[in-house]
């Protein structure tokens, strides 16, 4: 595939309309922020249940045993998708997928584990075979979010059960066994709005209502050795852990309100303000936290910056996109992989995006923020025959292949980006 090689300069928008809501954060180092009252969410496309708004919180509920359905229904017959163009794209599943986890296994195969949405059952494809197999045989309905652990041996996955209440569960795999096996855990505290996983995979940071207060807190996978660093009087929060000592925390989204981001130290609870006051503000830290790639609303259209952190000063990004489609490289942190809207209709955005009312049709682009090169890598709807709304994108440990799942119908994909 041929590259190109160019440099877009972007127009940075001047911020239009009035202020709808306030930030205002309150730690024991930072009073800065105010923020509307917002009802939590597992993730921020929406909410889960229509009656969410309305149940009561229960924060600290009983550690309690998965008491599901074990099934033992035959494998899937058909493979688990399809290669296209010159064979770097890959489908890697045709059902509606949650959650993904890259390793190495033997021969030097790249195989992915997801977890099926509809069914809970976690599977296995080898990237370059398609080869697929049912790795869980524990069926939990309704998956919306599952979190990967400990080298793919711990997992937490997240519903919404049918009193409102999120459950999550979190569990041990033992991948390198016999397939089709048992999910064993237990049930972490209800009503966790937001679950992140330390860089290493060892630690999790949650965020959770207690009365009238967010609290966020450190612990290992099975909710042990927890740690409150946080607490909050307003909910709403999305957490990142770009690097093992640090943690970053930002609003939800909208191009109606302002927003904005802050660091956390993951050893002392430390705050410090990186970003605030941006419209429609969604951010990607690097994985060294010197640079925050971040978009901006502004008159129906949205931009998109790299804000160098010690400089603390924000530079134009060459291409036009929001972070949530895009990865750092932890093997060279100047370089980003994204997917990238050939066109963007004008909305307010992320909102349009996040309700599913705008959708995408990516290109796969490589960027580096240090010489300002970009590199196309992939025209999906070349090669895929169909649009592909990028989001959740991943790299494998030795970066070969971009892994992502596309919004429009939650399959998951590859795309190999070095020999």
């Amino acid at each position: 595939m041929s590259r190109k090689y160019i440099l877009i300069t972007i127009v940075i928008f001047v911020t239009v309309g009035a202020v709808l809501a306030g930030l205002y954060f309150v730690t024991k180092n930072d009073t800065s922020q105010t923020e509307s009252e917002g009802e939590p969410q597992i993730f921020p496309f929406g909410k889960a249940l229509e009656n969410i708004s309305d149940r009561l919180f229960r924060v600290f509920g009983e550690s309690e045993k998965l008491d599901l359905v074990d099934t033992t229904s035959d494998q899937d017959k058909t493979g688990a998708g399809k290669t296209f163009g010159s064979g770097l794209l890959r489908e890697l599943s045709t059902m509606s997928a949650v959650g993904a986890f890259a390793t190495t296994t033997e021969g030097n195969n790249v195989s992915v584990f997801y977890v099926e949405r509809e069914t809970g059952h976690v599977y296995r494809t080898a990237i370059e075979s398609l080869s697929k197999n049912r790795v869980t045989n524990t069926t939990i309905p309704g998956i919306q979010e599952a979190l990967w652990g400990d080298g793919g041996e711990s997992l937490i996955v997240r519903y919404v059960d049918e009193n409102g209440v999120i459950k999550s569960f979190s569990g041990t795999i033992h991948i390198s066994e016999k397939f089709d096996t048992a999910f064993q855990g237990s049930f972490l505290q209800d009503d966790i709005t937001h679950i992140v996983a330390s860089p290493t995979g060892t630690k999790i940071f949650t965020l959770f209502p207690f009365g009238k207060s967010t609290i966020g807190a450190i612990s290992r996978f099975d909710n042990k050795e927890k740690k409150e660093v946080l607490v909050t009087p307003f909910p709403g929060w999305l957490a990142f852990w770009p690097s093992d000592d640090t943690l970053t925390l930002a609003t939800k989204a909208s191009g109606e309100t302002w927003g904005s981001l802050y660091s956390i130290d993951a050893k002392t609870g430390a705050i410090d303000k990186l970003l605030s006051k941006i419209n429609g503000l969604t951010a990607l830290p690097s994985p060294d936290m010197k640079h925050i790639l971040y978009s901006e609303s502004a008159d129906d259209f949205f931009a998109t910056h790299i804000y160098d952190v010690s400089k603390r000063e924000s530079l134009p990004f060459p291409l036009v996109t929001l972070p949530e489609k895009c990865v750092w490289s932890t093997m060279n942190p100047v370089l980003l992989y994204c997917g990238v809207p050939q066109t963007i209709t004008q909305g307010i955005y992320p909102d349009l995006w996040y309700q599913g009312v705008a959708s995408f049709s990516d290109a796969i682009w490589e960027i580096n923020i240090e010489t300002g090169a970009v590199d196309i890598l992939a025209m999906l709807v070349e090669s895929a025959k169909q649009n592909i709304d990028v989001v959740n994108p991943f790299l494998n440990e030795d970066e070969t292949y971009f892994i992502f799942t596309n919004k429009n119908n939650n399959t998951l994909w590859s795309l190999k980006i070095t020999p």
